[in-house]
């Protein structure tokens, strides 16, 4: 799901805090916010071993 926050630390990255190291961690964070809700893939999930889906039971 992309949310105005992903927006909003793009906006504050590019435009409020240009030229410094804040603002290109704000951009590269929201860089990677908005590729993952655009692929639904969080790769932060499988190094971490998470696994969110629910598994079926067997019958």
């Amino acid at each position: 799901m992309i949310t105005p926050a992903l927006f909003l630390l793009i906006y504050l990255g590019l435009f409020l805090y240009s030229g410094s190291a804040l603002g290109v961690g704000l951009v590269v964070a929201g860089g990677v916010l908005l590729v993952t809700a655009l692929v639904g893939f969080c790769g932060l999930y499988r190094l971490l071993g998470i696994h969110t889906n629910q598994p079926n039971e067997q019958l």
